[in-house]
Parts: structure tokens; sequence; C-alpha cells
């Protein structure tokens, strides 16, 4: 994640906030850190580039005068969260933990609550 904080610190406005929230997207899902960081050496997926996706899908969905998304933490819900995540194909699952999970080994006691 060395390349997105260079990047982040010498970033500006929207694309700043869009380089800090993909550092904790990275702390939360070291997955995700190497799609981004592998996107970064593209320059049509900078930090940049995706500020102004999320600035188009913005103007696209506002209500009324006002085109802004509050983001309070990594929610794959929030629509600005989603736009960011869609524009690096991080997969959701890498936020939501749901990944299967693994068998467990067969013999032993058999719960009969795991049938249900």
């Amino acid at each position: 994640m060395d390349k997105l904080k260079k990047m982040t610190e010498n970033a500006k406005g929207t694309a700043r906030t869009i380089g800090e929230m993909l550092m904790e997207i990275g702390r939360m899902s070291s997955q995700a850190a190497e799609l981004v960081e592998q996107d970064l050496g593209d320059p049509e997926m900078s930090l940049e580039k995706c500020a102004d996706a999320l600035k188009e899908h913005a103007r696209k969905h506002q209500s009324g005068g006002c085109w802004s998304c509050a983001v309070f933490r990594i929610d794959p819900e929030n629509a600005a969260v989603k736009v960011i995540l869609d524009f690096y194909k991080i997969p959701v699952e890498c936020l939501t933990g749901a990944a299967p999970e693994p068998a467990k080994p067969a013999g032993g006691k058999i719960d009969l609550l795991d049938l249900l």
C-alpha cells in the first residue's frame, strides 16, 4: 500500500478522500489492497479518475441541488463506497467476509442444529 499512500499524500480534494477510503479498505482486506495496488499503475485507474467517476455518478443521481453522499464508515451498501469498489473491481465479499466457511473435518460429534 506504499504506492497508494504516496498517491494519497499528493492528491487533493475528492481524490485524496478516495485514497484515504482505499487505505481503510486495504486494511480491511489484503485482497482488496492487492487489487488497488495493481490498478494504480494504470493512469486510467488513478485516484483522480475514480473521483471523476464518483462525481459523474453523483450528478446523475442528485436530488434537488445536492449531489453529495456522506460516508461515515466503509459500508458496501453506501452509494459512494459502491462506486469506488466497482471502479477498482473490488468484490464486496472482501469487506463483508461472506467467503464460504471451511468444511468441518469428518467424524466426532454431530450437532443436530447444524442440520437445520
